[in-house]
Parts: structure tokens; C-alpha cells; sequence
């Protein structure tokens, strides 16, 4: 959130009227609350004056004079924000524009680009890219235009704007605006190395391996330096860790098994300082190995890793999960590969009853999968031989 808001200054004045307010969502969670977490207009207007914030009534607007008036009105949108309702937050953080467009007279200001910038970010959150996309570039405008050459403020909004590119496949649209946020940072900051990375990713995504490879090696230099210091935060392992992950791709599309198992090895190594096994960036690393492994050829070692995700998932989300059956149907491959037949129709028969349940009878892994049983079925009876 740090980023979102953007601020750096006391806690606001609404402090504690905002953890009463998110307290009470909690209680609500169950769907008991007659309001289920919806802010309306009577809720905007009575928490606008818990929290000392002036409203124009006749005209709708907030009356927003300095910084600390713009925090508050943006502690009734946490409220929302909270629980994923995404419009509700939207509507005060339009209120917020407009209320600021009104003070401005035409001309640009920092909170100006600060409201769009935000907008932008919830949209982006509610998967609304076209509509992020076009408030983070008014935000970009105007922050360029309100503050000093090469403000953070700027960088942050460019760097959201190649995100949303980067979702939107723009690769080399969100490459430029991942460039000209990098010219902005002049120092080794672990938020120049999340745009080293991002430029990486981009490049990846282009084909462009050598360079891709070149911008992630260089991320992982700075945020080295973070990790050799006296305290490891979970954060910059985090962020180390997702970009050796990068890594280990570059290396598998390079045919660079061993690069890519070191690599991954690194990667688990630090996130298991600091998270738990079953947390989803440790299980998502050791897919990665295994699958690295498997195209070393070393299927038995990946089978290991496979079956040690597969009970963690199990334990955690259940043997129904998506991740538990996703789980065992690259188990299946493997038994396959291995002549392994009855331990694959296991596997295989779970996945079915899982598809089964989920998905369109007519849905394409669905016939894919009663094709292989049917064909481990045949082998078994040797009818036929399978092979993946």
C-alpha cells in the first residue's frame, strides 16, 4: 500500500476511526451484516466527518485543502479497498479527482497526479487495464508537469504504466515506459532493481534471452547487497528470489539445465529463511526444480519434489484443490515416462473425477485426459503401448 498512497507523513488524523471501521469489516466477513461491506452514500458522508474531512454538499465534492485532508478521504476508500469492492472505492476516489480538479482552477498539482495515479492502481486491481492505463498516463502528464524533473513520484506512476502494458502484451510499449522510469532512479534501491527485473521479464517475453538475462543479473546484484546486511527482510528475499526464478527461465529456454537447477536451488534456499514450506512462492520454486529436473532428465529427483508438493497442497488446500490436482496430473506425466502405468491411471483418475466436476464435458483437457486413460488402460491389457 505504501506505494499506492504515497505517503510519508504522520499517521492521518483518521487513524483510529479507520481500524474501528476495518474492524467492524472483519466482524462482517460471513455475509451476517445487513450491508455486507457496501459503503454508500450516507457511509461516505458519515465517515467524511469522523474523520474531519469538509464536504460540499451541494456540489458532491470533498473540500480537500492540504495533504492531510487527501490521506483521510483516502482511509475511507481502505474501506472497500479491504474487502475487494472495487466500484465503491472507485466512486470516492472519483469524488476525490473531481473534488481536486475543482481546487486546481485547470492548473496541474501533485495531488492531482496522486488521485489518478491511485485510480489507475484500482483499476488495475479490479482487472479493468484500458481504464488504469488511461489514468495512469493522465497521472504520469500531470506529475511531470507539478513536480521537480525526475521526482520518485514520476518513476512509480511509468513503472505501473509498463505493468499494465506488460499484462496488456505491449511488450515493447511497457519496455519503454520501464526504461524511462529506470533514467529516474539514480541509485542502487530495491526499487531499481524490481525495474531491472521488469525489464528483464519484458525482454523474455520478446524473445530477446541474452539481454533478459543481462537486466535480471543486474537486479540480483543490488538486491544482494540487501541480503548481506545485517538484517534479512522478507521483502528483499522475496524479491531476490522472484528474480532468480526469472533466471531459472532464461536458463530452461537455453537448454541450461544445470544453470537453471543452481539457480532455483538458490531461490528455494533463501525463501526457506523466511517462509514456510507450504507458502505458494516455496511450492511454486519446486515445481520449477522438478520441472528443471525433468528436463535434465532426472525424473525420479522430480517425481521426489512433485509427490513433496502434492501433501503439502493436500494438507493446506486440499486433495479437490486446482493446485493438488494440477499437482498430480504432472505426476502422471512422469509415471508415463517411467513405464509406471498403474501409479499413472491413479493419478489420472483423480485428475478425470476433479475435471469432471470443474470443467465442460466437452472441454479439451477433459478428452485429453479420458484419451490417456484410455490408452494406460490398453497398455495395461497390452493392447497398445503409451508414450507422452
Amino acid at each position: 500500500m505504501e506505494q499506492m498512497w504515497g505517503k510519508e507523513n504522520s499517521p492521518p488524523i483518521s487513524h483510529m476511526y479507520r481500524r474501528r471501521l476495518l474492524d467492524q469489516q472483519d466482524n462482517d466477513v460471513d455475509g451476517n451484516s445487513e450491508t455486507d461491506g457496501v459503503v454508500n452514500q450516507n457511509d461516505i458522508l458519515d465517515m467524511a466527518s469522523a474523520c474531519s474531512v469538509p464536504i460540499d454538499i451541494d456540489e458532491d465534492l470533498f473540500i480537500i485543502e492540504d495533504a492531510r485532508h487527501l490521506q483521510a478521504v483516502h482511509d475511507l476508500a481502505a474501506v472497500p479497498l479491504k474487502q475487494g469492492h472495487y466500484d465503491e472505492a472507485l466512486e470516492i476516489f472519483d469524488k476525490i479527482l473531481r473534488s481536486l480538479q475543482n481546487r486546481s482552477n485547470g492548473k496541474p498539482h501533485y495531488l492531482l497526479g496522486s488521485a489518478m495515479h491511485n485510480i489507475g492502481i484500482i483499476n488495475m486491481w479490479a482487472g479493468k487495464y484500458e481504464e488504469a492505463l488511461s489514468s495512469l498516463y493522465d497521472a504520469v502528464r500531470v506529475r511531470v508537469d507539478a513536480l521537480p524533473e525526475d521526482h520518485p513520484d514520476v518513476a512509480v506512476s511509468l513503472a505501473k504504466t509498463g505493468m499494465i502494458l506488460f499484462s496488456l502484451e505491449r511488450f515493447e510499449d511497457a519496455l519503454s515506459s520501464f526504461e524511462q522510469a529506470l533514467q529516474m532512479i539514480h541509485i542502487d534501491n530495491a526499487t531499481r532493481a524490481k525495474l531491472l527485473n521488469n525489464i528483464g521479464a519484458t525482454c523474455y517475453q520478446m524473445s530477446n534471452f541474452v539481454e533478459s538475462l543481462k537486466y535480471f543479473t543486474t537486479a540480483l546484484e543490488i538486491q544482494r547487497m540487501w541480503l548481506e546486511g545485517p538484517v534479512r527482510r522478507e521483502s528483499s528475499v522475496f524479491d531476490a528470489s522472484v528474480t532468480l526464478g526469472n533466471m531459472g527461465k532464461v536458463y530452461l529456454e537455453q537448454a541450461d539445465y544445470n544453470m537453471a537447477i543452481y539457480v532455483y536451488e538458490e531461490a528455494l534456499l533463501l525463501q526457506t529463511s523466511c517462509f514456510k514450506k507450504d507458502q505458494r512462492i516455496v511450492l511454486t520454486t519446486l515445481g520449477n526444480l522438478a520441472f528443471a529436473k525433468t528436463q535434465k532428465g532426472d525424473k525420479a529427483k522430480a517425481l521426489q519434489i512433485y509427490q513433496g508438493i502434492y501433501r503439502s497442497q493436500e494438507a493446506k488446500l486440499g486433495a479437490n484443490s486446482r493446485e493438488a490436482v494440477e499437482t498430480m496430473g504432472l505426476m502422471s506425466v512422469i509415471h508415463i515416462q517411467q513405464c509406471n502405468y498403474d501409479e499413472a491411471l491413479t493419478c489420472l483418475t483423480a485428475v478425470l473425477k476433479w475435471q469432471q466436476k470443474t470443467l465442460d464435458t466437452s472441454h479439451p483437457a477433459v478428452q485429453n485426459t479420458m484419451e490417456t486413460i484410455e490408452k494406460i488402460e490398453q497398455t495395461l491389457k497390452g493392447e497398445v503401448s503409451v508414450w507422452i
